[in-house]
This record gives structure tokens, C-alpha cells and sequence, in this order.
């Protein structure tokens, strides 16, 4: 149905969507910098078969400067293959965000057990704050919102408040009324 490409902070968010799948073995995300010479980044698993609409999320998180033109291949278990769409993204690389009052953020334990995460930030202004945990895939696994104090420098805030996640890799997802920015963790057990 689609796939897109998005700056969130430090990465790059690609989304895409189908509407069947039919012997979909799996997908590939491809980067290249030029728009000709292409290098496979990501792989995510396909459903097979499946009559219903999937929704996959993956980041790059590692995009490079400038110009990332980002590709979506389909393989079948028959090693057939089909391309779509190209997506462009500029990325300066050089901070969080675009503004000069980027934030300044991290996690810690990471690697996490998956009961205690605790996020420190800066360099934020005052206003509301959305942080969203997500898995690989997409899935939302917990939200909450909080305001940011316009006096203090540094923010602490322990973000699993009693959840216990599987192990996996995560992402936080921060948000302003301007801006986001994500950061991923891993949780061993």
C-alpha cells in the first residue's frame, strides 16, 4: 500500500504497509547516497500469507549526511523479488534536532533487565513532552506524557514505571510540539 521515509531526530523512521501478501518470504530496506549504487541496511521478516492489512516500522540509525534514498524490495520463498518506490530523507547528522535548542538525551541501564529505565535529558524547552516505548516492529507499547520545568537544565524520569518488558530491542520516542527524537535500548533477562 505504501512506504515512507522520515526524519525522527537522529534517524530515520520507515514505515510501509500491505494491503495482502502472497509467498512473501521478506522485505529489504535499501540506503544508498547517490541514488544509483544501493547497500542493504535492514531485513524484516514477511507474513507469508496474509488477507489483512500489515502495518512494519523499522529506523535507520545510522543515516548518512546529506542525501539517504532509501528503497523497499519484497522476496518471495522463490527467491523472486520486487522494488518500489524510492524515498529521499536529508540528514545534516550534526545534532538531534534541526533547531539550536536541540535536546541532549539518554538512557540508562541500557541494556536494561527490562523493569528500570531511566531517561535523562537536556536542553529541552518548557512545554509538553510525549515519550512513547515501542517495539522493533512498531507496536506501542506504553505512553505517557509529562512538563517540562522551564528552570531546571537536566530532566530525570524513570520511564518503565513498574512494566517489565521481554527481551528485545526497544525504542524511545520523544516528542515536542516542534520537534522528536528517538533512542533505542535493549532489554536482556
Amino acid at each position: 500500500i505504501s512506504f515512507s521515509a522520515s526524519k525522527i531526530g537522529a534517524y530515520v523512521q520507515l514505515d510501509w504497509s500491505t494491503a495482502t501478501e502472497i509467498n512473501n518470504d521478506y522485505f529489504t530496506i535499501e540506503r544508498s547516497t547517490d541514488g544509483e549504487d544501493f547497500e542493504k541496511i535492514l531485513t524484516e521478516k514477511g507474513a507469508g500469507n496474509s488477507s489483512r492489512r500489515l502495518n512494519y516500522l523499522r529506523y535507520d540509525e545510522s543515516p548518512k549526511p546529506g542525501y539517504n534514498y532509501y528503497r523497499l524490495n519484497q522476496t518471495d520463498f522463490n527467491g523472486g523479488s520486487e522494488s518500489f518506490n524510492i524515498e529521499v530523507v536529508k540528514f545534516d547528522g550534526s545534532k538531534l534536532f534541526d533547531n539550536e535548542a536541540s535536546i541532549e538525551m539518554k538512557v540508562y541501564p541500557n541494556p536494561t533487565d527490562g523493569s528500570l529505565l531511566t531517561l535523562i535529558f537536556s536542553k529541552l524547552e518548557a512545554g509538553e513532552v510525549a515519550l512513547e516505548i515501542m517495539t522493533a516492529e512498531g507496536q506501542l507499547i506504553s505512553q505517557q506524557q509529562l512538563t517540562v520545568d522551564a528552570e531546571k537544565t537536566n530532566h530525570e524520569i524513570e520511564i518503565l514505571q513498574g512494566k517489565k518488558l521481554a527481551a528485545g530491542t526497544y525504542y524511545l520516542r520523544v516528542t515536542t510540539k516542534d520537534n522528536a527524537a528517538v533512542i533505542s535500548f535493549i532489554v536482556n533477562q
